[in-house]
């Protein structure tokens, strides 16, 4: 075999493994998933060495997220402190923007991004197009199983308890409501009490813990009592605090929480069963280019040590059960959905919503 031969060979063979583009993302000849569930096979010990090794020569991850700007770069700088060998170029965004964008850029095979986090119930767009692959983390015995896709293809990061908000001046602890029953009273009449415009999360969990039947009659009649309708929970809560209205149906604990230690006359009813919503959630991009370093980025997200520590310390609800924070409710029973279940259930939520409640604010 002659030296031109050889070479073309060669140049052949680095071709089936390899397509590289302008800004030096690549197409592997194997799928993301596919390479790290043969490294999941090893012991553990070997499973890091290899992840790390290949995260070396890889260099990076690139990370699409939604959420609060300042807390992902926070993540950043906290993985950056383990892994100081790899950077993370994160884009941030609004979740439907950080969805869109993932899905056209895959519509284009334009494989850029490694690892994508958005509320879970926005995942379908990915889901049904095959835009994420299947990614079993260590850490995913640990994670809450209802807050779970089954199909591993997108892992809970954090959750968030709904409860019902109440200014603590105008509704002393003794008459504030106890149950969500409580709130279709004639005392509660007239303007006293707000719900979001898009208080989806909390709708679902009515239909979950009472039953469509009675979740319906309950919402019509809470629909009569007036409502003060905004969107916006940060602002809500505030609004709160300075006493616009007495009630705010669905309040994150985490916000309460939060203003209630800065000194506003606000308190919460813990209802029981406890209302938790969809998950943020993180998946693996099918395509990543980089797949030991999404890897290696996934595992620190979803571990007690890592990732969800610093979700706690952000007053999230860590999804990790290992992961200890103030920001989780004990002694109460918890309801979540069923991603399998409600996944497919979410255009109906909406629709429904939006008949009873109507879906402008006034």
């Amino acid at each position: 075999m002659n030296a031109t031969m050889c070479r073309f060979l060669l140049m052949s063979a680095s071709l089936f493994f390899f397509v590289f583009f302008a800004d030096g993302s690549t197409v592997q000849a194997k799928d993301a998933p596919e390479i790290l569930s043969e490294i999941n096979k090893l012991s553990a010990s070997e499973r890091k060495a290899r992840l790390i090794a290949g995260a070396k020569k890889e260099g990076k991850v690139i990370y699409y997220a939604s959420g609060n700007v300042r807390d992902n770069q926070k993540m950043v700088i906290a993985f950056k402190k383990r892994y100081p060998f790899l950077d993370v170029e994160y884009s941030g965004g609004g979740g439907s923007k950080i969805v869109q964008r993932t899905h056209t850029e895959f519509l284009a095979k334009h494989y850029v991004v490694d690892v994508v986090n958005s509320n879970a119930f926005r995942m379908p767009t990915l889901l049904n197009s095959n835009v994420l692959g299947r990614y079993e983390s260590p850490h995913h015995r640990n994670l809450l199983k209802a807050l779970t896709d089954s199909k591993l293809r997108f892992s809970p990061l954090y959750t968030t308890a709904i409860v019902i908000g109440y200014n603590a001046m105008e509704v002393p602890a003794e008459k504030a409501p106890k149950s969500y029953l409580d709130l279709i009273k004639p005392r509660w009449k007239g303007n006293k009490m707000a719900l979001d415009t898009e208080a989806h999360s909390w709708f679902m969990g009515i239909l979950g813990t009472m039953g469509e039947e009675k979740a319906l009659e309950y919402s019509r009649k809470l629909a009569t009592q007036g409502l003060v309708r905004r969107r916006g929970h940060t602002l809500m809560t505030q609004l709160l605090a300075v006493g616009e209205y007495n009630i705010q149906i669905e309040s994150y604990l985490h916000s309460l929480i939060s203003l209630k230690e800065k000194g506003a006359p606000i308190n919460y009813v813990v209802t029981d069963p406890l209302i938790l919503r969809p998950p943020s959630a993180v998946g693996l991009a099918i395509k990543s280019p980089r797949p030991h370093a999404a890897a290696l980025f996934i595992d620190f997200l979803l571990s007690p040590e890592g990732g969800q520590k610093v979700f706690a310390a952000q007053k999230r609800w860590p999804a990790n059960t290992k992961t200890a924070s103030k920001f989780t409710v004990k002694g109460v029973k918890t309801w979540a959905p069923l991603l399998d279940e409600w996944l497919p259930k979410q255009k109906q939520v909406l629709n429904t919503f939006d008949e009873v409640f109507g879906a402008k604010a006034r």
